[in-house]
This record gives C-alpha cells, structure tokens and sequence, in this order.
C-alpha cells in the first residue's frame, strides 16, 4: 500500500494541481502517475517545443519509475 500511494479512483483532477520531486524511495505508483499526466497535459497543451526543464523533468521522471519499478520487483 505504501508503494501504490493514495488516490481517488475516477477524479485524477490533473488540470488544477502542480507536481513536486519526491525522493526515489518514498515516491508513489499513484503519485507517478499524476506526474506523468500532468506532463502531458502540459506538453499536448504548449505551441512550443518543450523547455530544457520540461525535458529535465521527464528524464528525472523517468528515472523514478525505473526506481519504483525495482523497489515493486523487489516486494514480489
């Protein structure tokens, strides 16, 4: 339960909230999740090329998902 984090089912309310950087090792499947939407929503809604720090945030987003996919391996 503490790697899957909380959320509720059906209201990913990703329009009016903002993401934060959490450490690899207490980060969420839900709290990932919200990140990654809420990237994308920003993303699909820019006329612009994403930013170095947009860029930044995938990559370091992408690193934490490896993580926790490891930390869920290790829990199986």
């Amino acid at each position: 339960m503490a790697l899957r984090g909380s959320g509720i089912l059906g209201n990913p309310d990703i329009l009016y909230d903002s993401i934060y950087a959490a450490k690899v090792g207490e980060e969420t499947v839900v709290g990932l999740q919200q990140k990654f939407l809420f990237m994308l929503n920003l993303l699909q809604g820019a006329d612009v090329r994403p930013t170095s720090q947009a860029q930044e945030a995938i990559a370091a987003l992408q690193k934490t998902l490896e993580a926790t996919a490891q930390r869920w391996q290790s829990l199986r």
